[in-house]
């Protein structure tokens, strides 16, 4: 039995030097998908997890097993100078954990974490 859980970390930074602006954003942070809370797994099927998470500036996503980061290689995103300036915009960001060829070894708490500067 796998059990998950999602969390995310949101880091919100006052500027008092931001000019006031009618298209200036907050910081904005909403899981807008998680998974499921716990799933049995039959050993050597393959199971996906995913996760969604909407803000503006775009939020990153990355996973934890038991606590401890996943190592997913580089993944490609869009950087602020990449999004208009001064634009009301939010980015949805979507990951996906394959876990392939289930082994007791896999059997753990898998956390999605989604942070936003």
């Amino acid at each position: 039995m796998f059990s998950r859980e999602s969390r995310y970390a949101k880091a919100l930074k006052s500027d008092k030097s931001t000019k006031s602006n009618k298209s200036f954003r907050s910081p904005y942070l909403r899981m807008r998908e998680v998974p499921e809370p716990e799933i049995t797994a039959i050993e050597t099927s393959t199971h996906i997890l995913q996760c969604e998470a909407g803000g503006s500036p775009t939020p990153t996503i990355f996973w934890l097993k038991n606590g401890k980061r996943i190592n997913q290689g580089e993944m490609g995103s869009l950087s602020d100078d990449d999004i208009q300036k001064g634009e009301l915009s939010l980015s949805l960001t979507r990951s996906r954990l394959f876990l392939d060829c289930v082994h007791p070894k896999d059997d753990a708490v898998y956390s999605c974490v989604a942070s936003s500067p």
